[in-house]
C-alpha cells in the first residue's frame, strides 16, 4: 500500500518568529524614517531658534554699542565746545575791558575822539588771531566806531538783545548769535556796559565773535550732532544749526532743560525719547554746552540690518517650511510605498508558502508514484522464470528507486532548493547493498562523502550513475564466496565534484557486459548530462571516477529580505 497522504504547512504559519525578533524590531523602529525625520525637524527647529536668538542678541548688542559710541562722541564734542567757548570769551572779555578802560581814561564816551577810538579798537581787534571785530555804540544804540571801518554805519542796534541787557543794567552779557547787518555773517557777541564818570549809562562795547560753520537746520545731514551753547536760564547763545528771521535775529528754540543741571557734565532726560542730549558746563562762566543726537538717525543702518535679517529669517523660515512640507510628502509617499511593499511581500510570502506546499505535494506524489511503479516492476518480474529477465527488472526497479529517493529528500527538506548528497547516497547505497545481499556475501560498503548540496538536476543523474556502478561492483567484482570492500567517496574542491567508487575484487569494466549494454549507455548519457567526464581504471580492482562542475544553487526568493 503506497502512502499518498499530503503533508505540508499552513500558509498562515509559513513565516517564522525567532526569539528576540520583537525587541530587535523595536530597536530598529527607533531609527525608522519617520522618527529620523522628526528628529531632523526638532534639530532644525532648535538650530533655527538658536540662530535667531544669536542674531537678536547680536542686534541688541549692536544697538547698545551704537548708542554708547554716540554718547561718548557727544561728550567729547561738548567738552571741546566748552573749551573753545571759554578761550574765545576770555579773549573777548579782555578786549572789551581794554576798550572800556580806554574810554574811561579819556573821560567818557562823549569826550573821546572817534578817530582815536576807532584806531584803538582796530589795533585791539587785530591783536589776536581770532577773526573778531569790535563795535562801540552810544546810549541810543547807534554805532560810534567799528574796528573794521573808519566810519561807523548809520544803523541802529537798539533792538539787539545785548544792548537791551546793558540798557537794563547788565554789566557783562554773552549775547545770542545773530546775522550781522554789517557783514551778513553769523556772529555771537560778548559785550560790556559803558558808564560815564557819573555812573550814567553811555553805551556798550560789543565783541562780535565769528560763529564758524553755522548752517540752516534744513541742510543738516541725518546723524550729524547739533552742538549748542546755552545760558543757565535757557537762552540759546549759538548753535551749529540755526534759523534767523528777516531782521537777522535767531528763531526761538526751547532749551533741553527746565532748570540748570546740577553736575558739571552728564546726560539730560527729555520728553522726546528719540533724543540723546549730552551737556557740559563751562567752569568759569554761566554757560552750558549741549550736544544733541537723534536715535532714529543713528540707528538707520541698524534698522536696515534688522530689516534685512528679519526678511532673511522669514525667507529661511518659508524655505524651511516648504522643505519640511516636501520632506513630509516624500515621507508619506515612502510610507505608502512601504505599506504597499509590505502588503505585496505578505501576499508573495503567502504565495511562496503555497508554492512550497504544492512543490512538497508534487514531490510526495512523484515519490509515491515511483514507489508504485517500483512495486509494479517487482510484481511483473515475479512472472518470469528467466534469471536475466528478472535481473533486468530488478535493475530497472533500482533506477526508479534512485529517482524516487531524490523526490523523497526534497519532500522532507524544508528548503526545497538542493539535495543533501551525503544523506541521499547513504540511503541509496544501503538500498542497493540490501538488494544485492552484499552483507550476506561478506562485502562491506565504506562511505566517505563530503557534505555537498546539489541541485536536483545534478543529484538525480549522480544517484543513477552511483546506482549503476555500485550494482555492477556488487554483482561482478566478487565471485561466489569472495569477500571484499566497496568504497564510495565524494569530494568537493574548487566547485568541482568528484565521485569515486572502487572495489578490491577481481575487477570489472563495461566490456564485461558489452560496450553497448543499457547500463553503460545510461552512464555515458548521464555523464554527458552533467557535462562531466567518467573513466574506469584497473588497479587491484576496479575504480570508477566521475568529475563534473557543481552548478550554482538556485537563490531562495525572500520578499521580506531587503
Amino acid at each position: 500500500m503506497v502512502d499518498t497522504s499530503v503533508q505540508g504547512t499552513d500558509p498562515q504559519t509559513a513565516s517564522r518568529t525567532f526569539p528576540g525578533s520583537g525587541s530587535a524590531a523595536a530597536f530598529l523602529g527607533l531609527f525608522s524614517l519617520r522618527r529620523t525625520r522628526n528628529a531632523i525637524y526638532v534639530l532644525a527647529f532648535f538650530a533655527g531658534f538658536a540662530l535667531a536668538a544669536w542674531r537678536v542678541h547680536s542686534l541688541y548688542m549692536d544697538r547698545h554699542r551704537i548708542i554708547d559710541e554716540a554718547r561718548t562722541t557727544a561728550a567729547t564734542r561738548a567738552q571741546n565746545a566748552v573749551n573753545y567757548v571759554e578761550r574765545t570769551m576770555d579773549v573777548a572779555d579782555l578786549m572789551a575791558a581794554d576798550v572800556r578802560d580806554y574810554i574811561a581814561r579819556a573821560g567818557g564816551l562823549a569826550a573821546v575822539a572817534p578817530q582815536d577810538l576807532q584806531h584803538f579798537i582796530a589795533l585791539t581787534a587785530h591783536s589776536t588771531a581770532m577773526p573778531d571785530y569790535l563795535t562801540v555804540v552810544d546810549a541810543t544804540g547807534r554805532p560810534v566806531v567799528i574796528s573794521e571801518r573808519p566810519n561807523a554805519p548809520a544803523v541802529s542796534l537798539a533792538d539787539r538783545g545785548w544792548f537791551k541787557a546793558h540798557l537794563a543794567g547788565a554789566d557783562t552779557y554773552a549775547g545770542e548769535a545773530i546775522r550781522s547787518r554789517l557783514g551778513r555773517n553769523v556772529v555771537y557777541t560778548y559785550s560790556k556796559r559803558i558808564t560815564g564818570p557819573d555812573g550814567a549809562f553811555q553805551g556798550a562795547v560789543d565783541v562780535a565773535i565769528q560763529a564758524a560753520m553755522v548752517a540752516d537746520p534744513a541742510l543738516r545731514p541725518p546723524g550729524t550732532p547739533i552742538v549748542q551753547l546755552w545760558t543757565p536760564d535757557g537762552r540759546l547763545v549759538v548753535s551749529n544749526y540755526m534759523a534767523f528771521d528777516a531782521k537777522g535775529n535767531p528763531l526761538a528754540q526751547t532749551a533741553p532743560f527746565r532748570t540748570p543741571p546740577g553736575p558739571s557734565a552728564g546726560y539730560l532726560e527729555t520728553a522726546n525719547h528719540d533724543l540723546i542730549v549730552v551737556y557740559r558746563k563751562a567752569a568759569g562762566r554761566p554757560l552750558i554746552a549741549t550736544v544733541t543726537l537723534k536715535r532714529s538717525e543713528l540707528l538707520v543702518p541698524w534698522d536696515r540690518d534688522t530689516e534685512f535679517s528679519s526678511a532673511l529669517f522669514v525667507i529661511v523660515l518659508l524655505a524651511g517650511g516648504l522643505l519640511a512640507r516636501f520632506a513630509t510628502d516624500l515621507a508619506d509617499g515612502d510610507a505608502r510605498a512601504r505599506k504597499v511593499l509590505e502588503e505585496t511581500a505578505a501576499a508573495l510570502s503567502a504565495a511562496l508558502a503555497q508554492r512550497d506546499l504544492l512543490l512538497k505535494e508534487i514531490h510526495h506524489r512523484v515519490k509515491n508514484n515511483l514507489q508504485l511503479t517500483s512495486s509494479l516492476i517487482q510484481m511483473q518480474a515475479r512472472q518470469f522464470e528467466n534469471a536475466s529477465v528478472r535481473d533486468a527488472f530488478s535493475r530497472t526497479q533500482q533506477r526508479v528507486f534512485a529517482i524516487g529517493m531524490v523526490h523523497d529528500v526534497l519532500y522532507n527538506d524544508d528548503a526545497n532548493s538542493a539535495v543533501d548528497v551525503r544523506g541521499y547516497l547513504e540511503r541509496l547505497a544501503a538500498q542497493i547493498s540490501r538488494a544485492d545481499e552484499a552483507d550476506k556475501r561478506g562485502i562491506k560498503t565504506k562511505l566517505d562523502i563530503t557534505p555537498i548540496d546539489l541541485v536536483p538536476e545534478q543529484a538525480t543523474p549522480l544517484g543513477l550513475i552511483a546506482s549503476e556502478v555500485l550494482d555492477n561492483a556488487y554483482k561482478h567484482a566478487f565471485p561466489e564466496g569472495q569477500e571484499g570492500i566497496v568504497t564510495l567517496t565524494v569530494r568537493d574542491g574548487d566547485d568541482n565534484v568528484e565521485l569515486t567508487i572502487a572495489d578490491n575484487g577481481t575487477g570489472y569494466s563495461p566490456a564485461t557486459e558489452g560496450e553497448k549494454s543499457l547500463g553503460a549507455r545510461l552512464i555515458q548519457t548521464l555523464t554527458m548530462q552533467l557535462h562531466g567526464t567518467a573513466e574506469y581504471t584497473q588497479e587491484g580492482g576496479t575504480t570508477f571516477r566521475l568529475r563534473f562542475r557543481k552548478a550554482a544553487p538556485r537563490p531562495l526568493l525572500n520578499p521580506l529580505k531587503t
